[in-house]
């Protein structure tokens, strides 16, 4: 049974929709799925509300959104935050997944802003291959709708294509690209699980072996180890650097 559901997991505290947060709370909500045998298609970060599109029973739905606030609650006393939970529901869907999809993804964002490209707190990024994170599974969205009609639903602007080549004179900022390279990743900066991108992608763009490394604060033979390592995520940043929309990073 398809499932919308809207969990409150700020309580109007501005610290709760921190990158490191939000990152939190979608790892919680791919453990608590599976273990519950929920499935998820589609997720959207509100102001205050993190919107899902799940299919499970009524029994699994009703403990993963308890989860899901037991979660942040958690992190709310954590910071030394109060916390009040408000307006959290779950019902039934009875239109299609990519209606639902486009519920979760699109209206999720403010009024006036709703290209679900334009933020890296929706799902549609992943559903378009422009993010490999351990935290959603886009492939039971992608069996279910067409990933051009989803955009389409979802976004303003056209898809974003990976480069044949980049453009002439692209000044190459490698700690944006840094923060790209997490972001596609799904991690934050400073973690490993994004450096081989980092080099390679910075690599691609012209920059020096010596300039990465000073980024990187490693040496010639860490850079050069890096630069073999397999990583599929070098193509979504490339693609992020000319569309300004997935240039909105954590």
């Amino acid at each position: 049974m398809l499932t919308t559901m809207e969990v409150d997991v700020s309580a109007g505290n501005s610290r709760l929709g921190a990158p490191a947060v939000r990152y939190g709370l979608l790892h919680t909500l791919r453990c608590a799925s599976r273990k519950l045998g929920v499935q998820v298609y589609a997720f959207g970060f509100g102001h205050r509300h993190l919107r899902l599109l799940v299919s499970g029973s009524g029994l699994a739905t009703s403990q993963l959104s308890k989860g899901l606030k037991v979660a942040a609650s958690n992190t709310a006393r954590h910071l030394g935050l109060a916390w009040r939970a408000e307006s959290t529901w779950s019902r039934a869907w009875g239109g299609t997944v990519l209606e639902g999809a486009a519920w979760a993804q699109r209206d999720a964002l403010p009024q006036g802003r709703r290209d679900a490209l334009a933020t890296p707190w929706t799902s549609h990024r992943d559903a378009l291959g422009l993010r490999r994170a351990p935290f959603f599974d886009a492939a039971p969205l992608l069996a279910a709708v067409d990933p051009a009609r989803l955009h389409r639903a979802c976004s303003r602007g056209p898809m974003p294509r990976p480069p044949r080549h980049l453009p002439s004179g692209l000044h190459i900022d490698l700690h944006g690209l840094m923060r790209i390279s997490a972001a596609v990743h799904g991690v934050l900066p400073a973690s490993n699980a994004c450096f081989a991108t980092f080099v390679q992608a910075s690599d691609r763009c012209g920059a020096s072996r010596a300039a990465i490394g000073d980024a990187l604060a490693v040496g010639p033979r860490r850079v050069r180890y890096y630069l073999t390592a397999p990583t599929p995520c070098v193509s979504p940043v490339l693609t992020s650097l000319t569309d300004a929309r997935l240039l909105r990073v954590p």
